[in-house]
């Protein structure tokens, strides 16, 4: 199955959260998509005028026809030029690669930015799945930290090569 990225325009965005089962030409599988206090985030930000880049949500596209997920950068990158996401699959489409594929082209796309040297990421303890993705996209194990709202988490991080 192949993944691709989807960066979604302020329409798109508001249509999604209206409910929307399509969007760009694909159709939404149920549980794919952002948080509507996400997606609000997302549209206020761009509204902004920040960078959608940085504040709003990837959507991953399986096959060119289905959003199966989406991910983000939670902020521009900090002084440091680091840059921490986080994502999200569908259940219907969990343990068959879209995380490990989308999460890669995250990665390199935060790479594309100059500003950009290394990608954080934090996942549960408690989800070994996650835990893999980040492994097999390259994240280095830095230890764990309780995240207030997440609780216990691991935290990883990948620097640019």
């Amino acid at each position: 199955m192949s993944i691709s990225l989807h960066l979604p325009d302020l329409d798109q965005l508001r249509s999604l959260l209206a409910g929307s089962t399509q969007v760009g030409g694909f159709r939404v599988i149920p549980g794919s998509t952002p948080t509507p206090y996400q997606m609000q985030q997302s549209i206020r930000y761009m509204q902004m005028g920040y960078s959608a880049d940085w504040f709003s949500h990837y959507l991953f596209v399986a096959s060119r026809r289905y959003v199966v997920g989406s991910g983000s950068f939670h902020a521009p990158p900090s002084k440091e030029g680091r840059v921490e996401l986080g994502y999200e699959v569908a259940p219907s489409y969990r343990d068959q690669g879209v995380a490990t594929a989308a999460v890669g082209l995250m990665i390199l796309t935060a790479f594309r930015h100059p500003e950009v040297v290394e990608v954080f990421a934090q996942c549960s303890v408690n989800n070994p799945a996650s835990r893999r993705v980040l492994e097999k996209c390259g994240l280095k194990h830095l230890g764990q930290a309780i995240n207030l709202e997440h609780g216990p988490c691991d935290q990883w991080l990948i620097r640019r090569f």
